[in-house]
C-alpha cells in the first residue's frame, strides 16, 4: 500500500495518513487491500495522463493508480480515469441540482459548467468552476442524492487532488473525518 500510494503524499501530514492506512491493512493481494470493515480494489497506473479538462494534480493520481474503488453502500466510490484523460465519475447529479437548487445550477452553468471528479456512491463530486483550491486548481463540490444543493468542500481548499484522494481513502478505510462535506 505504501508503494502504491506514496506518490499521493506531498506533506508530512500526508505521509502520516498513509502510515495509518498501512497499519490498518489486515490482508492484501495482487489487486486489493482489505481493512477491518471494507476493502478497495485497484488497477495500477504508471503512465502520465494529460488532459486540459482535468486539474493537473487530479490527473497525477493516475501515475499511482488508474482506478481505485470501494463499496460505498451503493455504486462504487473512488477514482478512475480514461485513456483520454477524463474522469470516469458519473455527472448525472448536476441534472438533479437543477431541480433542487435552480439558482446554484444556473450559477455553475454561467461559470462554464462543471466536470465530474471522483466517483462517490449515490452522490456526486464535481470540479467547482466558481472557486479555486489554494494551488489555483478548481475546487471540489458535492451533491447528495438526498438533495441539499451544491456543497462547497471547503475542508479540501488547502489541498491538491492527490491529497484530497488520500483523505477520501482514509475517511472510508480508517473512519477519519478529513472531508466532512463528503459522505455516502
Amino acid at each position: 500500500l505504501r508503494e502504491l500510494l506514496s506518490s499521493l503524499c506531498t506533506s508530512p501530514e500526508d505521509s502520516a495518513i498513509l502510515e495509518r492506512l498501512c497499519a490498518s491493512v489486515v490482508e492484501a493481494d495482487e489487486n486489493s487491500f482489505q481493512f477491518e470493515d471494507t476493502s478497495f480494489e485497484y488497477v495500477r497506473g504508471g503512465q502520465p495522463i494529460r488532459s486540459d479538462a482535468l486539474p493537473a494534480s487530479f490527473a497525477e493520481i493516475a501515475l499511482a493508480v488508474r482506478e481505485l474503488a470501494w463499496d460505498g453502500g451503493g455504486p462504487e466510490v473512488g477514482f478512475a480515469i480514461t485513456e483520454e484523460g477524463q474522469s470516469m465519475a458519473d455527472g448525472e447529479g448536476f441534472d438533479y441540482l437543477g431541480d433542487d437548487d435552480a439558482d446554484a445550477h444556473q450559477r455553475i452553468c454561467d461559470a462554464g459548467g462543471c466536470q465530474p471528479a471522483f466517483c462517490y456512491g449515490q452522490n456526486w463530486t464535481f470540479f467547482d468552476p466558481t472557486r479555486q483550491l489554494s494551488n489555483g486548481e478548481p475546487a471540489l463540490a458535492f451533491i447528495s442524492h438526498e438533495g441539499g444543493g451544491w456543497v462547497e468542500v471547503k475542508s479540501a481548499d488547502a489541498l491538491n487532488y492527490k491529497q484530497i484522494f488520500l483523505r477520501m481513502i482514509s475517511d472510508a478505510m480508517c473512519e477519519t473525518d478529513f472531508l466532512p462535506e463528503l459522505y455516502c
